[in-house]
């Protein structure tokens, strides 16, 4: 309860901030990527009614993409099984992939 407790002070402080135009661009950014890491360990936030998804699990699965398309499928077979160590999947779509928890 005390790590929610601090996750909602936060988003209270983002808040105002935002309110009071103090943070833009890279400030938010910031932000985000805060609450994407203590999310990694909560599992409790959702973003327009999909999971927020870390930076670096975007990243592999951007690396992973690119690697299929390269033709290199070893690297992304690889790159699919360190995904799944972390505890996410990577569905290929016809829009392209689409990141989700296990």
């Amino acid at each position: 309860s005390a790590a929610l407790a601090a996750v909602f002070e936060m988003v209270r402080g983002v808040n105002r901030a935002l309110d009071a135009d103090d943070v833009a661009g890279a400030g938010s950014r910031v932000c985000l990527d805060a609450l994407a890491r203590m999310d990694e360990v909560l599992a409790v936030l959702e973003q327009d009614g999909e999971e927020c998804v870390p930076a670096d699990i975007v990243a592999m699965a951007e690396a992973r993409q690119a690697a299929r398309k390269a033709k290199d499928f070893a690297k992304a077979d690889a790159l699919r099984d360190e995904l799944t160590a972390r505890g996410w999947m990577v569905e290929d779509t016809p829009d392209g992939p689409r990141i989700r928890r296990k």
